[in-house]
């Protein structure tokens, strides 16, 4: 199944072309610089109200048309952005397995047969419950995960680098990525 061109036909003609370009621009960039065996980092900027959740939704179909399986877009740690990133991704993404962070049981309970996509705030209690849920799965064990954090807000990152220390959400991301192969 073609991920990339099902999301395309949805989308308006304005954005289809910039939302190809950028998932093809985006895989290319990973193609030629991911090992499959260690951790990669980047960065995807847009202006607010520019379409960016657009073109991320475009980079997550492209990366599951090329063996990417796992996927978690974390919002804010507000209830109505979450829910709204939710229903967005799952009108959006409709060959995923699209959960939520309440969505543990049907979670658990699925055969997962389609790529997957948590949609997870950068919250503390979710982010360890979703670790040891995704732990006791083993659904992560000798995968690939993508991590994408559509607020890109200082939450995520390790806030207390100069203390020698790491700060709490960050220490929860590491321990979600260290479950995966890379």
């Amino acid at each position: 199944m073609n991920h990339l061109d099902n999301y395309l036909k949805f989308q308006s003609p304005s954005l289809r072309e910039t939302i190809e370009e950028t998932s093809k621009e985006v895989f290319n960039l990973i193609e030629n610089t991911f090992d499959y065996k260690s951790h990669l980092t980047g960065l995807l900027l847009g202006n607010v109200q520019s379409g960016k959740t657009a073109q991320l939704l475009g980079v997550v179909s492209n990366l599951a048309d090329n063996g990417f399986e796992i996927f978690i877009l974390l919002s804010t740690d507000n209830i109505f952005l979450q829910k709204q990133t939710q229903t967005r991704t799952k009108d959006a993404l409709k060959n995923f397995n699209v959960y939520g962070e309440e969505d543990d049981l049907p979670f658990l309970a699925n055969k997962i047969d389609k790529p997957l996509i948590l949609i997870l705030k950068k919250n503390t209690n979710i982010l360890r419950r979703w670790r040891n849920l995704l732990s006791s799965s083993g659904y992560c064990s000798g995968r690939p995960l993508v991590i994408i954090d559509d607020e890109a807000d200082a939450a995520s990152l390790n806030t207390l680098v100069n203390k020698s220390k790491v700060s709490t959400i960050n220490k929860h991301l590491n321990s979600i990525k260290d479950l995966s192969a890379s």
